[in-house]
């Protein structure tokens, strides 16, 4: 935590460059012919939305500070369907020194399990072979509404070693509770990771990392315990200024303590992506892997997963957007079988803009998933159509 204290003094003490300020709101209407992704009763619903949101920006000389708030109000015609309000704050930033850099990304989010809210990473840093924006692999897990609380916080420290060579320790955490009239298999855990990575530039546009990390996931109210290990290399590539892959490989082991049983697990772990930053029409990323992710079902899951996002600008005014996330989730102890299953969604989408401020958004989604030791699988369409108002962005320079 120490990495998060100096960061936000660095940063606030730093002569300011500028602070800039951008509220906005959004105003949305949704349909879902099966919000629960149920595969016996579906429930269909209209469901609409306000949400305000501000993102309060700071950036000076030596680094970068943002903290965004958002609150949505969620109502459905549905009685089955309670309060699915959402809060969310994130928190972004890096300060950096002749030798040192330190990095912190963060978010608090009060949601439920099916009207949620992402958190998206402010640059496409990677750590310990894992992308920052990791699958969510509880997506679609139960076929009911439960109100959880997410915290996630991710410091970390850069340190040059030589002109080619870096040392990097990080330290994550993921602490999600549930509300205790869930009635479902969902339980509250803890996921704490540290982790170590030197990363030498063997060219201008290519980098090698060896990477090791320890961690330890815990579920007090299951009682189940687990601790893994990680020991990985990758290899990231400058194609051009704008577009970067990388490719990360390596091996990782398990032990989950459950009822004073032990179980043991070994593997190979693999990251892989792609990405283009903003240019004047496209950004894209592509992720591919294989990791270990925690899970509300009382356990650690080994996702096979493929994400992809793209962002391509039609004409001045018209924009296409493309979300994919495909999950074969697994448990790998002999503990839980209940996250074996494979799940897909897609989501194409639009933006078309009426002035400078105002906005309309359009998309649709497609769900589907099917559990192993069920015979049949559920699937969900869902249509949502948001109109948007962004005041102008208030910057103060000094």
């Amino acid at each position: 935590m120490c990495a998060v204290l100096i960061l936000v003094l660095q940063t606030g003490v730093s002569g300011a460059d500028e602070w800039s300020l951008t509220p906005s709101v959004q105003l949305r209407n949704q349909y879902d012919d099966n919000i629960f992704l149920s595969v016996d009763d579906p429930v269909s619903t209209w469901g609409g939305s306000l949400s305000p949101l501000i993102d309060l920006r700071k950036r000076t000389t030596t680094g970068f500070l943002g903290i965004g708030a958002r609150l949505i109000f969620n109502r459905y015609a549905t009685d089955e369907i309670r309060d699915t309000n959402i809060q969310l704050l994130t928190i972004s930033g890096r300060s950096a020194t002749q030798l040192s850099r330190y990095n912190l990304t963060g978010s608090y989010r009060r949601d439920t399990t099916i009207a949620t809210v992402s958190a998206a990473p402010e640059d496409d840093d990677e750590e310990d072979g894992q992308a920052v924006d990791a699958p969510d692999v509880d997506a679609g897990l139960v076929e009911t509404q439960v109100r959880r609380n997410r915290l996630s916080l991710r410091p970390s420290w850069t340190y040059s070693l030589a002109r080619l060579t870096s040392l990097r320790l990080s330290y994550s955490l993921n602490s999600t509770n549930y509300s205790d009239d869930a009635g479902t298999s969902l339980e509250d855990y803890r996921r704490y990771r540290i982790s170590a990575a030197i990363t030498h530039r063997l060219t201008q546009g290519d980098q090698l990392s060896v990477n090791v990390g320890a961690g330890t996931y815990k579920s007090p109210d299951r009682g189940s315990e687990t601790d893994d290990y990680s020991l990985s290399v990758g290899l990231s590539h400058n194609y051009s200024p704008l577009l970067r892959g990388n490719v990360t490989v390596g091996v990782r082991s398990s032990t989950t303590t459950f009822n004073d049983v032990e179980d043991d697990s070994t593997g190979g772990s693999l990251t892989a992506s792609l990405v283009k930053k903003s240019t004047e029409l496209t950004t894209y990323r592509f992720q591919a892997g294989r990791n270990l992710y925690p899970s509300g079902a009382g356990t650690l899951v080994l996702s096979d997963h493929l994400q992809a996002r793209v962002l391509h600008q039609i004409s001045p005014v018209l924009s296409f957007s493309l979300f994919a996330n495909v999950q074969k989730n697994s448990s790998p102890d002999f503990f839980s079988g209940s996250v074996d299953r494979l799940y897909y969604d897609i989501e194409p989408g639009f933006r078309y803009l009426l002035t400078r401020l105002w906005s309309i958004d359009g998309s649709y989604r497609y769900r589907w998933q099917e559990y192993e030791d069920r015979a049949d699988s559920a699937d969900s369409n869902a249509v949502f159509v948001a109109i948007n108002y962004a005041w102008p962005r208030l910057a103060v320079s000094r």
